[in-house]
């Protein structure tokens, strides 16, 4: 038998828990519902009603549980301590726990009733309640006389499926004691408590789909080692049942309105409310113009599908002034280059409009609803110098005056020209230029856009809003596109290729889609504005965490985004593998640390090394000191591994080297000397080349240390070159 005491605690509000940080349930069949953000009077408290914890029961030879596991949106749990204070518990002895909950922030206990809080599922004494704290105990009946040797289910509960809120029922559960003098019992689910066997989930617990769905039952005694059952099926509950409260008509005003939503859910005959962003979001579509908009309600967590519902925007009443317009941006419209904008504006109604300069070929305004429509020109090309932009004035008029704002709507050309293998190019701009405006394409396969501006500044490159019928982004495909600061892609690409992105310095974030299955190498080397990387969930070949890119089992680190501000970067303990480049250009870095428990790499002063300390992987690029003296027992310095770093001065070797990568001292324009340690001895070989010379900002010429080193005899010593230098010297 193995002998691990696991402390087992599990903290139940029975107040619907998944629901469990939206409401309390008390005996009585009440529920009180957490407010929704906006919806709590200021330094109001939401009261905790019912609090349930449970706790290792004493069972006759065991260790003490000392510790509860709480849920923190609530409350925490402090030590749990026993009398008598026996260690370990003896036969035939009733224990008492106590323990102190600490309402979290927002919370109170003010108000809880005496007979509502439970350990184990029985009620509890209180001792005392502060509203901020509250001290439970509760005696556990006596232990057994004789000693527990092993425990094994034997029967499973009747019933493994439910949907999300039901109440867990054990019935059908027996487990079997087995005694150390050979003699064994079958405890059915109801005498658990009586005879120190604790369930997690336990009888009557509230099911939560995003907590227990395809988890297991635990069962728990003493030391013993713990026993599951089979996976539970907890369903998410569907939109379509939740009751949602009619929302009040509006008045028109030219923006977009964006009401709450209160959405509702009856479990047990008792009525609660729903968190907004945390059970469902909400899409708003129609919410502008006169007429019925539409609000889509999503269930998110224990929630799922979508709902429909509408109100009402009713013509505003006239307010006997002259028009106001309120028309900020024109963005694109829905189809293939269709293009449809109502304008808007608050006044006395009717409103008429009319333009003062010249809309796109293929549009035209319609004056009495303000509706700008119609399918834009094409023209033909190969890249996108001939994107246009229209700027005009639109002009609201009526009975008690007019008003003038300035727009601007940018188009661009359709490409037919097989070379580019591009079609049905459109672009929509907001109005004003600082905005970045939208470019969707359509392609039959994917060109290489090297060095292209995309014509205008602030480009937002939209490809999921086409037909996308290439999956691969190729090597180099939008290199230096310094103009682009959001790439949209779509799920039909599986391959991105090496350099895709590289240089493309505007670049601030991008989302990879579930389908993407290769990213190649140094694919945003030089995005020096990228903070972020993010990966979809649901990807089975990559992942990220804190914008940092890595494999979906987070053993391989293969991009740092260059524009993060972090000046530390702590590598994940799992992490086994670094894809050269990992960390790009990011001068921002000043230490790199990684986890005591890495079993491939380690740190030490911020610096990169493996494990064992023998490989200098990587030296920080906004590390500040002017100098390093590399630890004893490294024995090979990486390729690149001290690279651009502006501020060292010196750097001291010791003899334990013997290998030094290509470009190991690269773009270090400050180094002016480096010392070998005595016994110094590093082949030809073994001693990398570079393009240029170590530390100099001039053009190519070889790696002039190598070429003083391999020359002197003896080799140890330090090596010097005059400033912005090339050529390295023995002193």
């Amino acid at each position: 038998m193995k002998n691990i005491f696991r402390l087992f605690a599990i903290i139940a509000i029975v107040a619907i828990i998944g629901f469990l940080a939206a409401c309390s349930n008390g005996d009585d069949g009440t529920i009180t519902p957490k407010p929704d953000d906006g919806t709590k009077p200021s330094g109001s408290k939401t009261p905790i009603t019912v609090a349930e914890i449970s706790i290792t029961a004493p069972v006759n030879g065991g260790t003490p549980a000392t510790t509860v596991d709480s849920v923190a949106e609530r409350f925490t749990a402090g030590t749990v301590t026993w009398s008598p204070n026996d260690n370990p518990f003896q036969p035939n002895t009733e224990y008492t726990a106590t323990v102190t909950l600490t309402a979290e922030s927002g919370f109170t206990f003010t108000g809880i009733n005496a007979d509502q809080p439970k350990v184990n599922g029985t009620k509890a004494s209180v001792l005392s309640n502060t509203g901020e704290t509250v001290t439970l105990s509760h005696k556990f009946p006596a232990t057994s006389t004789k000693i527990v040797s092993s425990i094994a289910i034997k029967y499973q509960p009747n019933n493994m499926s439910y949907a999300h809120g039901d109440k867990l029922d054990l019935s059908g559960m027996v487990v079997t004691l087995t005694y150390d003098d050979g003699s064994s019992i079958d405890v059915a689910h109801g005498d658990f408590v009586n005879n120190g066997i604790t369930a997690d989930p336990s009888q009557d617990a509230h099911l939560e789909h995003s907590k227990y769905d395809g988890k297991q039952i635990t069962i728990t005694y003493g030391n013993l080692t713990q026993k599951t059952t089979g996976t539970l099926t907890v369903t998410a509950i569907p939109v379509s049942v939740l009751t949602i409260d009619p929302i009040p008509e509006h008045t028109f005003t030219g923006s977009p309105f964006t009401p709450s939503v209160t959405v509702k859910h009856t479990v047990e005959g008792s009525t609660r409310t729903l968190q907004k962003d945390t059970e469902y979001t909400v899409a708003y579509s129609n919410n502008v113009n006169v007429g019925t908009a539409t609000v889509t309600i999503t269930g998110k967590g224990d929630y799922t599908g979508s709902r429909d519902v509408t109100f009402i925007i009713n013509a505003a009443i006239p307010q006997g002034g002259a028009p106001q317009i309120t028309t900020t941006a024109l963005p694109h419209g829905t189809g293939d280059r269709a293009y449809s904008q109502t304008l808007t504006a608050t006044g006395d109604t009717p409103i008429t409009w009319s333009i003062e300069g010249t809309l796109p070929d293929g549009l035209s305004l319609n004056g009495t609803t303000g509706i700008i429509s119609g399918t834009p020109f094409n023209r033909t090309g190969i890249w996108f110098e001939d994107t246009y932009r229209y700027t005009f004035t639109v002009k609201a008029t009526n009975s008690a005056g007019s008003a003038e704002k300035q727009l601007s709507i940018i188009i661009a050309r359709t490409y037919t020209d097989t070379s580019s293998l591009l079609s049905n190019i459109r672009t929509y701009a907001a109005n004003t230029a600082d905005t970045p405006y939208l470019v969707a394409l359509k392609v039959t396969n994917m060109p290489r856009f090297y060095n292209s501006s995309l014509d205008g500044k602030f480009v937002s490159l939209d490809l999921s809003e086409s037909t996308f019928n290439s999956n691969t982004i190729p090597n180099n495909g939008f290199y230096q596109c310094t103009n682009i600061v959001n790439i949209i892609l779509p799920n039909s690409v599986i391959s991105i290729g090496n350099q895709a992105f590289a240089s493309c310095t505007n670049l601030t974030s991008i989302d990879i889609p579930n389908s993407v299955t290769s990213i190649g190498n140094n694919v945003f080397l030089f995005c020096s504005s990228l903070t972020a990387i993010n990966v979809d969930a649901g990807n089975n070949a990559y992942s990220s965490q804190d914008g940092v890119l890595y494999n979906k089992a987070k053993t391989v680190l293969v991009e740092y985004p260059e524009g993060k501000t972090d000046l530390t970067f702590t590598i994940p303990d799992s992490v086994t593998t670094l894809l050269k480049g990992y960390l790009g250009s990011n001068t921002r870095l000043t230490a790199i640390n990684v986890n005591a428990g890495n079993s491939a790499y380690s740190s030490q002063d911020g610096v990169l090394y493996d494990k064992a300390k023998t490989t200098l992987i990587e030296y920080p690029m906004g590390k500040t000191d002017n100098s390093f003296i590399i630890p004893n027992g490294v024995t090979n310095i990486d390729e690149g591994a001290i690279y651009n770093i502006g501020s060292l001065i010196s750097v001291t070797i010791p003899n334990s080297v013997t290998s030094i990568g290509n470009n190991a001292f690269y773009s270090c324009t400050s180094l002016t000397s480096v010392t070998f340690a005595i016994g110094s001895n590093i082949l030809n070989a073994n001693f990398g080349d570079s393009a240029f010379p170590e530390g100099s900002t001039g053009g190519e010429g070889g790696n002039t240390l190598k070429t003083a080193y391999n020359a002197a005899s003896p080799k140890e010593g330090t090596y010097t070159r005059a400033a912005n230098g090339s050529t390295w010297s023995k002193q």
